[in-house]
């Protein structure tokens, strides 16, 4: 499923995994980025159809590492009962505005204990797709 996105700088790269690859359901995601200027932000797109985002620390709307030109995240690719399904992993820029619209949804969640992840038409304005690989949840 395409996200909207618009043209924000940057290159960002995901350097420790490959698309079609087999991954457990829990994994730090790591890449390169240069001159990038706003937030890079990880989404994952299992087969509910709907968008989740990955923090470090979802709680207090920590999202991804990033610093001299390496990014990471740990990210979860849905529950037990998920094993053997595809994942789209996804990584965006983020604008302020855009960052502050997820931060804000995760930090609610949060206290509320469920995630209920975002439709495609829910998505803020601000964000832009820089990659997208699919992996399989092992069993």
């Amino acid at each position: 499923t395409p996200i909207p996105s618009r043209p924000l700088p940057g290159r960002v790269s995901i350097v420790n995994i490959a698309g079609g690859a087999v991954v457990t359901q829990s994994l730090v995601l790591e890449g390169t980025y240069t001159e990038v200027t706003d937030e890079i932000l990880v989404l994952v797109y299992p087969t509910n159809g709907r968008w989740y985002l990955q923090s470090k620390y979802a709680c207090v709307a920590q999202h991804t590492d990033k610093s001299g030109g390496v990014w990471k995240v740990p990210i979860v690719l849905g529950e037990d009962a998920d094993a053997g399904l595809p994942f789209d992993i996804v990584v965006i820029l983020a604008d302020v505005p855009a960052t502050r619209f997820f931060s804000d949804w995760q930090t609610r969640w949060c206290a509320g204990g469920k995630y209920p992840g975002f439709l495609t038409l829910d998505l803020p304005p601000g964000i832009a797709e820089k990659q997208r690989i699919r992996v399989i949840r092992s069993k």
